[in-house]
């Protein structure tokens, strides 16, 4: 996949590999966009740097040369039988920019995060900056999500679940101070729920496997049985927040899957047509299962012109 920057001279935080999306902090985009973003891999853009929302040129900088991390994971979607030479020409021509405009890249700190579904197959030669090799990686931590090289979730699951349960421990010395079952819930919403439904938008609503999400969903009614009431399961969390993220997407014309899903509107109905896909892989992704979700929904639904009612 693409690479991207950090640059605190641009006044940003983190660009993401999609080029022309912000994120990080003081960002207009949440992390289950990024992910998103990241789940959906896409074809390779000019390098440059966003701000405002525009894809614009680096200009030189009159202050001292700032250190910026390449991306912290480089990206490379379009490596097929071997044909690397597009992607490396990618990375030679950004430490080229980041060069004449007068920025030094922190070769240290940056990674590489390749993405092959095959089997048996060796792995790329690492790639340079200057005399440096890049570290390769098999799984790594952005924005609070683990990714690992089968995009799989698995490694994202074992974290979360290691986390979740160490937070549970505190939820049971609360029971055991006999607190009311109302401090319980909300104590489990701020500080259990909001870690274990943390980005479910992207991994939630089936690109975990049906083991890892198993997991969870025992870890959330060990906690309704702590609280004393009956909380909400995983995958019904994962569907609420799934059709309002493709609403919100839909409200928004500067969102960078508004257009893709507004190709998708039927002309006779409100209903979304459903993309076509070879791999459940992608079937399983958030734009046909966002669709899915919608097209079920009340909101989704045709509305038959002549009673109002829906089909």
């Amino acid at each position: 996949m693409r690479p991207t920057a950090c640059c605190r001279h641009a006044g940003l935080t983190v660009l993401s590999r999609k080029h022309g999306v912000k994120v990080g902090a003081g960002s207009v985009l949440s992390v289950e966009e990024v992910a998103l973003a990241v789940e959906q891999v896409n074809k390779l853009v000019e390098t440059g740097i966003t701000v405002g929302g525009q894809l614009v040129q680096m200009t030189p900088l009159t202050q001292p040369a700032a250190r910026i991390t390449l991306s912290n994971k480089l990206w490379e979607p379009q490596v097929r039988d071997d044909q690397e030479e597009e992607y490396r020409c990618l990375v030679r021509d950004f430490v080229a920019l980041c060069h004449n405009n007068g920025l030094q890249l922190n070769t240290s700190k940056t990674k590489e995060l390749v993405i092959d579904f095959g089997r048996d197959r060796p792995r790329p030669r690492p790639v340079q900056i200057g005399t440096e090799e890049v570290e390769g990686v098999q799984t790594y931590k952005y924005l609070g999500l683990w990714l690992d090289n089968r995009l799989d979730w698995a490694s994202n699951t074992r974290q979360l679940y290691k986390k979740t349960q160490s937070r549970m421990y505190f939820l049971r010395r609360l029971r055991s101070f006999n607190i009311c079952r109302k401090l319980l819930w909300m104590f489990y919403q701020s500080v259990v729920a909001s870690v274990l439904s943390y980005a479910v938008v992207c991994w939630g609503g089936g690109s975990a496997t049906k083991a890892d999400l198993s997991r969870l969903e025992k870890l959330i009614r060990r906690a309704s049985s702590v609280v004393g009431m009956k909380l909400k399961p995983l995958a019904t969390v994962a569907e609420r927040r799934t059709i309002d993220k493709l609403r919100s997407i839909m409200d928004n014309d500067r969102h960078p899957l508004h257009t893709v899903i507004h190709s998708q509107r039927s002309l006779i109905s409100q209903r979304l047509r459903l993309p076509k896909f070879r791999t459940n892989r992608l079937g399983n992704s958030f734009i046909p299962r966002a669709i899915r979700l919608f097209n079920s929904s009340q909101g989704g639904r045709r509305a038959n012109r002549r009673t109002g009612t829906f089909l």
